[in-house]
This record gives structure tokens, C-alpha cells and sequence, in this order.
């Protein structure tokens, strides 16, 4: 039972059947009547005055139930009902439409069935479901306001899916511009609205804009209102590598729409946007006062929650359909959609959401629904939330254009939301493409569980125009490795224009294979800490576009890790040929005296990347060139420059910027030192290592070397005698040590 609370009192009263369905004289004893071991059912239409006898129609603020044996066909649009509760019933939308049902909240139980066409027969018409409310309306607990929620029930609406729900420019289109020259035809429709997400290239500020179209003729497409805004085009051929970034368009009306009214609150709130000169696809950045008394009254827009409990199974089946002002800030079920539990045979396909005041779908303990080309524009938190016990689903082929921070959700919404947020890697992240977001893809694995998950499937993702990463996985990834298969993969995998490409806080038995990473900010991929068996492979990263005169250079292409192991193989580097722009980086993330681990690197090519390597302070890390691509000597080991290196190495200025890198051969045996205390000392104090030529290095102390908590790092060679002294007046300790392979 749904008890209804209104402000911070508690109504007694329940809903009530005011306005419900009547039953035709004689049910009682037809109910009990059964043919052929089916129930008899009683079929009414909305519109026609004896299906409600003796109240008549619905008016506005009545209830209306829908009781188990009864199908009420929707033919007309309703007023604005207080409670529609399909208990047990069936809702059909019927008619060629246009039909409206309006509403405050619509709840689907006990078994019941809200329908808008079929799979095999889609509704061709317009459908509207308009869900009314404000920050005053009576709050029904679990799902609160403006809602449609179901609990033991089905939510099967199927509109016209487009042949194509996304595609990309063909070449680029100047600001004033009415026609876009698309790369795939289209089976859009005047009227219809799309969004033009632009490139962002080093230097230029990505655009989003939304347009009505006027006319479509095949791949061409026309515009009643000429662009605002130009959107790039930048086609090249890179080291074998076909580089196309492009402009994406998408479409996003759908023939059945659910919506949530714009409150008073927010209309106020619009107007004074319009009075700062605010453009209207910008309105998120237009900042609002937060009324003490109704927290989030201007941005409650409708929720759609659907959920399936052991014993009370739910369906959800969506296609087709258009979610716009949705979603609700400081509340439970804050999503657009929400889904929660098992769901058998469910799928979102073909979908848009926008708009959304707070995140677009959620799927929290859900598992194998299929989430496909649907598209999510303007969203305020994260655009598709799986959470850490949501397993087998399949993310695939969706676009998300613009997510946006907001208060009232997590502190991770509030800076940097992500396009696709994951907390179980346990599912299917395919095809999808993230533009203008925080991070374009966060895979918070923050569980032991979680931590050590099997990946099902990432592949073919893109990212771009990224305020962060383009993919995060943190705090660390340690996935078991399977013998037949090798280590997990992440894969074929395109990243541009953003802060940062890829970065791994933590990870063991993982591979990054066909990596396409071009010009971001900070680093292509920065894998901070590498356990075991991770590795880089058949990638390609790019410092700048060099056809694009002024543009600057990615600082880093790949940040090696400060701890353990790393293998780079049959990679290339091109453009990394300026100040400040190196190929691969030692020691990610570290402090002088932390690092000391080994690289390994094979088959790696550098093109126009005169920068190849550099090494942040002596002693930083060791990199070993299994097969002389990166230095010309093969089994080589490069590294920073230091007093006690053997007379063998030889400095070379393609390897050190910040401080002269050495190369030396592969006679070279060099051992991690790493000296721990058992307790800080009150004052830190230096350590200086003499080898058996004289030679001295100071030592720095460090209050985590990455092996010992308190201590000292060294990298020094085998079969050589050290004299160690602590450089404190209270100490009068030498030691001395011999190295060697022990």
C-alpha cells in the first residue's frame, strides 16, 4: 500500500479508488467464470462515458484504478490525474493519436501492464506520458513525487526505433550553415530535433548545439534555423593508422515521449537566465539560489523507476521512446530511469534521454538487460550508472553528449561526472562514444569483489572533449588471469582532446591493446602502479596534429609506473618532437627517492619523436630495451644518469630532459636498494653510498620508498662493494655491502 505525506505530516488516509474503473453490473459472478481455463477479461475504452459508470470521466485530481481482469484502452487525452494505479491491469495506448496521459504518479503492481504498442508492431502514432508535480506535491513513499514507477509489473513501450540513431559529418559545417552533409543516410523526419556534438581539437572549444530539422534527402540533412557555432573536420593518415575525428550528430525526438512539467520554480529560474543572456543550451552553467525550504525545487523533474524483487518480478522492454525533464536532485530515486533487480527479457533500445536534472539510467542490482543506441543529452551527474552488484548486462552503441557536475548527488557528480559509470566490470562496455563529460568512462571498482572481477567486454569505446580522463579505473583493477586466455583486455579504445587520455591507479594481469590516443593535455596513458602482467600494446599515441598550425604538444604519451612492472611493446609514438613533449615518462606520480622498478619495452616505433624518453631524477627507473627499438642496443637498459654508473654507460640526450639519461648494455646488472626503519625518524636525515671506485651518490630520505615505509632507494650495480653512511651527528653507523645475485 502507497500512503501519500504532504510536508512533513503524515495523511492517514490511503489512496482510494476515486474514479477507478467501475465494474458492469453481474461481475462478481462473471470474475469467478472461466473458458477454456482462462479468466474472463473486461475491456473498456478511456473515452467512451459507460466504461465509468456511475462517476463518469476522470476530471482533474481524481484517482483511477485499474483492477486485476480489466484492460483500459487510452484513446483521448486525460486530465491530470492525481494517482493512476494499474493494480493487477493492463493500460494500452490505442488509436492513431495524438494521446495524452497526464498525471502526478502512475504506479504499475501486482502484475500489471502499462503498454504502448508491441515489439512486433511499434505504435506509430504520438504518445505523451506528462508527469505533473512541484516541490508542494504529496510525497508517496518509497518513490516520493512525479513519478511512474513499477513494483510487479510491466513497462512495455514501443515506438518507432530510427534506422540510424547517431551518426557523423561527412565534412565539416560552418557556423550560418543549414544543411549538414551526414556520413550514413537517415530515416529522420521534419520537425524532429537532433544535437551536434563538435571536435575539439587542441586549441578550439568543443560546441554542442540543438537543431530542428526541416528536411531530410538521404544522407543530406536541412535546418530550419541556421548553426550558431562552426563543428571541425580532421581527416589524416598517421604511421598505417586512419585518423578521422568528426563531428557527431544525433537524434533525439522519439514518437513517445515521458516528461516531467517544467516547475514554477524553474521557470522563474529560466527567465533570469534569459535576463543574464544566458544561450539556452547553456542554461546548466547558470547558477541558481537554493531555497532552505525546498532543496532542489527547481531542478524536480519526473523519475521513472521500475523494480523486481525475488517473488514480485518486474519487465521493463523501452524502445523508442523520448525521456526529457527528468530526473530529481537531494531525493531517493533520483535518476531519470531507475532500474533495480533481476529483470528477464528488459531492454532499453533506441531510446534519448535529455535534460535530465539528475543522471540518466541507472542499474542498480541489475542483471543481463541490454542498454543499445540510445542516446543521452544534457544530463546532470553521471549519463549511465551501473552500480557494484549489477552483472551481465550490455552496454553497447549508446551516445552521451554533455554531462554536467551538480550538487546534490555524489561528490564525484558534483566536479567531474562520467559518461558511463561502472562499478562491477562484470558486463559488456561496447561501441559507445562519450562527448563533454568529466570522465568519459569510470570504472570505480571499490570493493575487494569488484577489485578482482573478470571483465566481460570493453571495446570500441570512444571519448572525447573530456574535462578529466577519457577512461579511469581506480582505485585498482587485479582480475584474475585465465591460462586459456591471457590477461584481461581493454581494447580498441580512442581517446582525444581531453585533460587526460587513460589513467589505471592499479592494476595486475591487464592489457591495453589498440589504444588510439590522440592530442590531450596532460598524457595519453598514465598507469600509476602495475602489480603483475600488465601491459601496453598495438597502440598508437600522437603529441599534436601537425597539419594544424599553433596547436600544442600532449605533455606525456605514456607515464610508466611507479611500482613493479610494465611491458610496452609494438607501439608508436608520432609528433613528439618539442619542448615539454615526451614519448614515455618513468616513475608515474612519483617523489625523488620512491621508483627504482624495471620497464620493459619492445617493437616500438617513434615517428617525427625525437623526445623518446625521459627520467624525472636519478634513480627513478630503470628501462630495459628488450629488442634496441627504442635505442639502437638491443637488450639495453636506459636509465638517469648517475656518479656511480659502470664506465660502460653512455649518456645520451634523446633520453633525459629533466635530468641526462645513460644507456647501458646488457652486462649491466643493476639491483633496487631500498633501506626501511622501523619507526620516522624526528628528523629526516640523508644517506650517502660510496662504491669501490669512490664514487658517491646522496640518497634522500623518503617516508615511503614503495617497499619500506621509512628509508632510502638506490639503484646499484651487481657485483660491486658500497659503503653506506647516514648523514645524521647522532648516528655513527657505516655499513658495507656487497651486491649480487643472490
Amino acid at each position: 500500500m502507497i500512503a501519500p505525506v504532504q510536508g512533513r505530516n503524515e495523511l492517514k488516509a490511503e489512496v482510494t479508488g476515486v474514479g477507478k474503473v467501475e465494474k458492469p453490473r453481474g461481475q462478481d459472478i462473471l470474475r469467478e467464470l472461466r473458458m477454456d481455463s482462462f479468466p474472463l477479461q473486461v475491456c473498456r475504452r478511456w473515452s467512451r462515458a459507460y466504461s465509468w459508470i456511475p462517476e463518469g470521466r476522470p476530471q482533474d485530481g481524481d484517482n483511477v484504478t485499474v483492477e486485476s481482469g480489466q484492460t483500459l484502452l487510452l484513446d483521448i487525452t486525460t486530465s491530470v490525474l492525481r494517482m493512476l494505479h494499474i493494480k493487477g491491469g493492463k493500460l494500452m495506448f490505442t488509436g492513431p493519436g495524438p494521446i495524452e496521459l497526464h498525471a502526478h504518479c502512475i504506479l504499475v503492481s501486482h502484475g500489471g501492464e502499462l503498454r504502448i504498442g508491441s515489439q512486433d508492431k511499434p505504435y506509430h502514432g504520438k504518445a505523451l506520458i506528462h508527469l505533473h508535480g512541484s516541490s508542494p506535491s504529496t510525497i508517496f513513499f518509497p518513490y516520493g513525487a512525479k513519478f511512474l514507477a513499477v513494483r510487479n509489473g510491466t513497462l512495455s513501450l514501443h515506438g518507432l526505433m530510427p534506422e540510424v540513431s547517431f551518426t557523423y559529418l561527412r565534412t565539416a559545417a560552418q557556423a550560418n550553415d543549414t544543411m549538414l552533409a551526414l556520413e550514413d543516410p537517415v530515416d529522420w523526419h521534419p520537425g524532429e530535433e537532433v544535437v551536434i556534438s563538435g571536435v575539439t581539437l587542441e586549441g578550439s572549444q568543443g560546441q554542442e548545439e540543438v537543431a530542428i530539422i526541416d528536411s531530410v534527402f538521404g544522407a543530406e540533412l536541412y535546418l530550419k534555423s541556421p548553426l550558431r557555432y562552426s563543428h571541425g573536420f580532421l581527416e589524416h593518415n598517421i604511421a598505417g593508422h586512419h585518423l578521422a575525428l568528426r563531428a557527431t550528430v544525433a537524434l533525439l525526438s522519439r514518437n513517445i515521449v515521458i516528461q516531467g512539467n517544467l516547475t514554477s520554480e524553474r521557470m522563474a529560474h529560466l527567465d533570469l537566465c534569459t535576463e543574464a543572456k544566458f544561450p539556452e543550451d547553456v542554461f546548466q552553467h547558470c547558477l541558481y539560489l537554493r531555497s532552505k525550504k525546498n532543496l532542489g525545487s527547481v531542478d524536480l523533474g519526473a523519475v521513472v523507476t521500475v523494480q523486481s524483487f525475488p517473488g514480485e518480478p518486474s519487465q521493463v522492454q523501452l524502445q523508442g521512446v523520448q525521456f526529457q525533464y527528468m530526473g530529481q536532485t537531494f531525493r531517493k530515486h533520483l535518476c531519470a530511469l531507475n532500474v533495480i533487480g533481476s529483470m528477464k527479457d528488459s531492454f532499453i533500445r533506441s531510446c534519448s534521454v535529455r535534460d535530465s536534472f539528475s543522471r540518466g539510467l541507472s542499474l542498480s542490482r541489475t542483471s543481463n538487460i541490454i542498454v543499445e543506441n540510445n542516446v543521452f543529452y544534457n544530463i546532470l551527474g553521471h549519463g549511465l550508472l551501473v552500480d557494484f552488484s549489477g552483472q551481465g548486462n550490455i552496454v553497447r552503441n549508446n551516445v552521451v553528449i554533455g554531462v554536467f557536475g551538480t550538487e546534490g548527488l555524489s561528490s564525484i557528480e558534483v566536479l567531474s561526472p562520467a559518461g558511463i559509470y561502472i562499478q562491477d566490470p562484470t558486463n559488456v562496455v561496447e561501441r559507445n562514444m562519450v562527448c563533454a563529460a568529466g570522465y568519459g568512462y569510470f570504472f570505480h571498482l571499490a570493493t575487494s569483489e569488484t577489485s578482482k572481477a573478470t571483465l566481460l567486454s570493453f571495446s570500441q569505446n570512444v571519448a572525447h572533449s573530456c574535462t578529466r580522463y577519457g577512461l579511469l579505473v581506480y582505485p585498482r583493477f587485479e582480475p584474475p588471469r585465465a591460462n586459456d586466455t591471457g590477461p584481461t583486455l581493454f581494447q580498441n579504445f580512442t581517446v582525444w582532446g581531453s585533460q587526460g587520455g587513460v589513467q589505471i591507479f592499479r592494476s595486475s594481469n591487464l592489457q591495453l591493446k589498440n589504444f588510439q590516443i590522440y592530442p590531450c593535455k596532460d598524457f595519453g596513458i598514465d598507469i600509476l602502479e602495475s602489480d603483475a602482467n600488465s601491459s601496453i600494446t598495438d597502440s598508437l599515441l600522437l603529441g599534436h596534429y601537425a597539419s594544424k598550425q599553433g596547436s600544442s604538444c600532449m605533455s606525456v604519451g605514456v607515464k610508466t609506473p611507479k611500482r613493479q612492472e610494465l611491458l610496452v611493446s609494438k607501439t608508436t609514438f608520432a609528433n613528439f618532437d618539442r619542448n615539454n613533449c615526451i614519448a614515455m615518462r618513468t616513475c608515474s606520480s612519483c617523489y625523488q627517492g620512491q621508483g627504482g622498478f624495471t620497464v620493459k619495452t619492445k617493437q616500438l616505433k617513434f615517428l617525427n619523436s625525437p623526445n623518446r624518453v625521459a627520467f624525472p631524477f636519478p634513480h627513478a627507473a630503470i628501462m630495459e630495451d628488450q629488442d634496441g627499438s627504442v635505442s639502437g642496443n638491443k637488450g639495453s637498459y636506459l636509465l638517469a644518469s648517475a656518479e656511480n654508473l659502470a664506465s660502460s654507460c653512455q649518456v645520451n640526450q634523446t633520453f633525459g630532459q629533466t635530468v641526462r639519461g645513460s644507456v647501458c648494455g646488457p652486462d649491466v646488472i643493476l639491483h633496487r636498494m631500498s633501506i626501511g626503519l622501523a619507526e620516522a625518524p624526528e628528523v629526516a636525515y640523508d644517506l650517502t653510498v660510496t662504491d669501490s671506485r669512490n664514487q658517491t651518490t646522496t640518497v634522500n630520505f623518503v617516508y615511503d620508498t614503495l617497499s619500506n615505509p621509512y628509508g632510502w632507494m638506490a639503484l646499484l650495480l651487481d657485483q660491486d662493494t658500497y659503503l653506506l653512511r647516514f648523514e645524521a651527528p647522532w648516528i655513527n653507523i657505516n655499513l658495507q655491502v656487497t651486491l649480487g645475485n643472490y
